[in-house]
């Protein structure tokens, strides 16, 4: 990050005063070493010193001290790690699978969303909160007419004693969520296993001609394609992200687009071809035969984002006017 001054001044990062720091605290070993390699030269040339020992002073000194230097590096940035990342949770097990259908409009889906959350806290914790945002406020409305999203199949159970209150659908400004309420807050060590089912009747666009007249994201995706997205706020052990889409809706180019901010995560990206941890197979849901797109990732990239992405036909396709 630059400062507000000119030049190329800049600010010092935690991690730049960090490595200082250990710079700093490598010193005397560094200056110990040098000594005793000025000694073992020292004896060499008296020949006081057998050339076995000398060779092994000259040659292990140097790289005791330089393996010393790497232990406190790694020890004290693991620390500010540590520092920088206080998350107050962490995801045992992080499951979303996001089920399209067709809406009364043939412009729109709607979606059901299976969610399942096991989490431990790790400072005590207050609530849970889940959300869904719009891509701006005069986006898509989530309801049709007098059909409103809801919540059903709701479930929290706590391994320590208390409540799991679950708090009403809301929507705010670009976002629909709602949150539970643990009564008292889960404590350091304890967890809970959340699950749910969310019905949204207006969830995203179902045709090529309703995509283009929605605001565009932020960060685009690869073509003209519309998309499902995770972000990844907290440490998470095992993720599943699940997108099932019905053929009957026409979709084609299935894919995954791996986001950090704005910019696309072309390590993650390669890692997950590598290990081939993301599909996409055709099977039976619900007896329909139905596209399914599938991410299982062990420990995500916290602060990244996952989009499993897709192209919708032309409103000519489905036999439909616009």
């Amino acid at each position: 990050m630059y400062s507000q001054g000119s030049g190329d001044s800049r600010e010092v990062s935690p991690v730049d005063r960090l490595l200082a720091g250990t710079r700093r605290h490598s010193k005397p070993v560094f200056w110990v070493a040098t000594g005793v390699e000025a000694l073992a030269a020292a004896s060499t040339l008296a020949s006081k010193t057998p050339d076995w020992v000398a060779s092994g002073l000259l040659v292990g000194v140097p790289a005791a001290a330089f393996a010393t230097h790497l232990w406190r590096q790694n020890r004290l940035l693991r620390r500010q790690v540590q520092q920088l990342y206080q998350f107050d949770r962490r995801y045992l097990y992080y499951s979303s699978r996001h089920i399209y259908r067709a809406a009364p409009s043939t412009d729109f889906w709607a979606v059901t969303k299976i969610i399942e959350r096991r989490i431990v806290a790790l400072r005590p914790v207050r609530y849970f909160t889940w959300s869904n945002v719009r891509r701006a406020d005069d986006d898509i409305s989530y309801s049709f007419g007098d059909v409103a999203p809801s919540v059903h199949d709701r479930r929290a159970q706590r391994t320590g004693s208390g409540r799991c209150t679950f708090l009403p659908l809301y929507k705010k400004a670009a976002a629909l969520a709602f949150r539970i309420e643990f009564d008292p807050m889960l404590s350091p060590g304890e967890e809970v296993s959340i699950s749910m089912r969310l019905e949204i009747p207006l969830a995203t666009t179902g045709t090529l001609e309703a995509l283009r007249r929605r605001p565009l994201p932020k960060v685009p995706t690869p073509g003209e394609a519309e998309f499902s997205a995770i972000d990844i706020s907290y440490p998470i052990d095992e993720f599943l992200f699940e997108v099932v889409i019905p053929d009957s809706l026409r979709s084609r180019r299935h894919g995954l687009q791996v986001l950090a901010g704005d910019n696309e995560m072309t390590d993650e990206t390669q890692h997950i071809k590598q290990q081939g941890i993301f599909t996409i197979d055709h099977s039976l849901v619900d007896e329909k035969s139905a596209v399914i797109a599938s991410l299982k990732r062990s420990q995500p990239p916290v602060r990244s984002t996952y989009r499993i992405h897709w192209e919708v036909p032309k409103a000519e396709e489905l036999g439909a006017a616009v």
